[in-house]
């Protein structure tokens, strides 16, 4: 059944990302992009304006509070802070078999890293590259 399926899906509320602690989260106010990130938008938008205040994690200090030793498929959508995420979490990194994530060749944010990074930072942590778009 759905429900059976469900019960095994945890949610938590808070924001993986390059360091522990509370960071601004900017959310669209008018639901129109259905995005919310933590890097400032490089074009200031009305809607964009006012962020709020969440808990950030990184993906090493979550899995050491949930005891989690390995990922087997790490899927990230995360506007942006993926690149920090990843260098700040070596630990759990190293673990991980398959990354599929987004990233971005121009400065749709503030401080991200882009493209050419990530997959630099990727390699020389083993990964190979599969498919790049």
């Amino acid at each position: 059944s759905k429900e059976s399926l469900y019960n095994s899906i945890k949610t938590y509320q808070l924001a993986l990302g390059g360091t522990n602690g509370m960071l601004n989260f900017y959310v669209d106010l008018q639901d129109t992009s259905c995005i919310s990130f933590l890097y400032t938008p490089a074009e200031k938008k009305k809607f964009f304006e006012t962020p709020i205040k969440v808990p950030v994690l990184t993906l090493d200090k979550w899995a050491e509070l949930q005891n989690v030793s390995h990922i087997d498929f790490l899927y990230l959508d995360m506007q942006g802070a993926e690149g920090d995420m990843l260098k700040a979490s070596p630990t759990l990194l190293k673990t991980v078999k398959v990354i599929e994530l987004e990233f971005y060749t121009y400065p749709v944010y503030e401080g991200i890293m882009f493209r050419d990074e990530i997959k630099t930072f990727l390699e020389d942590a083993g990964f190979k590259t599969l498919y790049l778009e």
